[in-house]
């Protein structure tokens, strides 16, 4: 009688896990369009802003059997150490204290909890969900911006709050493509590669261009001498004509000539797809920084007091400057190993949905955002070390 109710437990806790698992895939692409409409319902408009939040909560308490199931008590432990090391922060360092007390939510309630979701994640029982998820977000999210056309806006500038919110959604369909070649899937591929693009922001389009390219190659190591056949002919069309000149240029029109954004096409006619929009001068700051104090840097958010409140935009270099050289370089190892180590022992319906979110959130950290704010890294380490957990298990077995 015991194990039926234990059961019964597990089932609702792992089906609210499932739910729990759609709220936050779809909270940068999906809340807004529910509370809009939700603030056309009279009564229920004035809570309008709390139900989405309130669900979250709810889902999340109600997966708590299934998460607690799937996490240690070292896993805990290191939360709550992280914690103090974040208020021991702010008394060693008060200079830092303003930037790290505004960003405590972020760290502590969004982003960090994002690892025990990962040690709970199951993709087998997520992974259809997780599509439905990002079909409905690339469609909502083109619907929303063809509607901000028809209104005769001109989208001429960058997006990038929007194209990194819809980043995920765009990655796990190509990562779906991949797994599946199913055509819905190329025909939401397609439209999501052009609504990133249409965004006008180069990170999101790198992390495309870096997981295209990766997904290529490992789903075409059986012919793979066809693969660098059409590499060395693609190679050769770059060099030696200018096809690929000339179709940045008719893409350039199209987006023009539609009222999307062509920023991105600008850079490359104008040969500064590497322009860094300034972040080269903030990063030879840093470095700077880095040097004066090497040891020990300044801090957590240390970068932000020197940099006038901004930030390194490059993880390497923003942990060396918090941290120092030392115990900056071995949390470095740290988010390189665990991840690296997680797909060596995953399983194969996982490992290129772990590989997709390398190259999403390593591109990201790279060239903007930061480690401390980044939910998806913390989600990421979490699934990596439940591989490892259970590759262990596995061979106890």
């Amino acid at each position: 009688m015991n194990n039926v109710h234990e059961n019964t437990n597990n089932t609702t806790s792992a089906n609210a896990f499932k739910i729990l698992m759609i709220l936050i895939w779809t909270q940068d692409t999906l809340w807004g369009f529910i509370r809009v409409f939700f603030m056309g319902i009279p009564i229920i408009n004035s809570i309008a802003d709390y139900i989405i939040p309130g669900m979250l909560i709810v889902f999340a308490i109600l997966s708590l059997p299934w998460i607690i199931m799937n996490i240690r008590t070292t896993d805990m432990l290191i939360y709550v150490i992280l914690i103090l090391c974040i208020f021991v922060s702010t008394q060693l360092y008060p200079r830092n204290a303003p930037y790290i007390e505004s960003s405590f939510i972020d760290i502590v309630i969004k982003a960090l909890p994002m690892y025990f979701i990962g040690l709970a994640y199951n993709h087998e029982i997520s992974k259809q969900q997780l599509y439905f998820c990002s079909l409905v977000s690339i469609l909502g999210m083109s619907i929303y911006q063809f509607y901000l056309l028809s209104t005769g806006r001109e989208l001429n500038s960058d997006n990038m709050h929007a194209a990194y919110s819809v980043l995920p959604s765009v990655m796990y369909i190509i990562y779906y493509f991949f797994e599946n070649k199913k055509s819905m899937a190329l025909f939401l591929c397609i439209i999501g590669i052009f609504l990133v693009f249409s965004y006008g922001t180069r990170g999101p389009v790198l992390a495309m261009i870096v997981f295209l390219i990766v997904g290529i190659y490992l789903k075409s190591r059986k012919n793979r001498y066809l693969y660098i056949c059409i590499g060395i002919g693609v190679v050769f069309l770059i060099f030696s004509t200018d096809i690929v000149m000339r179709s940045v240029m008719y893409l350039q029109n199209t987006f023009e000539e539609i009222g999307l954004s062509t920023r991105i096409f600008d850079f490359f006619i104008n040969g500064d797809i590497t322009y860094s929009s300034g972040r080269d001068i903030i990063m030879d700051d840093t470095v700077a920084l880095i040097k004066r104090k090497a040891l020990f840097g300044y801090g957590m958010m240390g970068d932000r007091y020197y940099l006038s409140g901004s930030y390194t935009h490059n993880l390497f270099l923003e942990l060396w400057c918090h941290y120092g050289i030392i115990l900056g370089s071995a949390l470095i190892l740290f988010f390189i190993s665990t991840p690296l180590e997680g797909l060596r022992c995953c399983k194969a319906d996982i490992k290129l949905f772990l590989i997709m979110l390398v190259c999403m959130i390593y591109t990201k950290l790279m060239v903007s955002s930061s480690y401390l704010i980044e939910p998806f890294l913390y989600f990421m380490i979490g699934v990596s070390v439940a591989a490892v957990r259970k590759a262990k298990l596995r061979r106890l077995c």
